[in-house]
């Protein structure tokens, strides 16, 4: 988890201040976690799955892969852009390596609300879709400012 980087939302100083208000609450959407890497030329399953995973995550922000300019930059993301039940679930998880799951199951959808596309959903090895989606950023900085 990333302290005081730049979310890719685009909306700088703004959601810098979403961030810092959390941190204030000591609520665990105050953090970053790290764009999924971009590989130009994908040899591996783990390449395409990265990719997939980043193209998800910039079409929930409304960002493109051309308006963040050099991919090579490690680039960030706001946890406050996140599902709040999920961040707070996860951050309580003693084992948890990361902040946020990779994925999400498609029965949690419902629960969640949360709205997820085709475009969304894991593929496995041989490139058929399975009953899970990556667990994106779903939620507008308006709807973060409102927690």
């Amino acid at each position: 988890m990333r302290y005081g980087k730049e979310c890719v939302c685009g909306r700088g100083a703004e959601c810098k201040g979403v961030s810092a208000a959390f941190s204030l609450l000591k609520d665990p959407r105050r953090g970053y976690v790290a764009l999924p890497p971009y590989t130009p030329f994908p040899e591996y399953y783990e390449d395409h799955d990265m990719n997939a995973m980043r193209a998800s995550y910039l079409r929930h922000l409304g960002r493109s892969e051309e308006s963040l300019g050099d991919s090579a930059i490690p680039r960030y993301v706001a946890l406050h852009h996140f599902h709040p039940i999920v961040v707070q679930t996860h951050s309580e998880m003693a084992n948890a390596v990361s902040p946020i799951p990779k994925t999400v199951k498609k029965v949690d959808l419902r629960f969640l609300n949360m709205k997820l596309g085709d475009e969304d959903r894991v593929r496995n090895e041989r490139g058929n879709k399975i009953k899970k989606f990556y667990f994106v950023p779903t939620i507008s900085l308006e709807e973060s400012k409102e927690d």
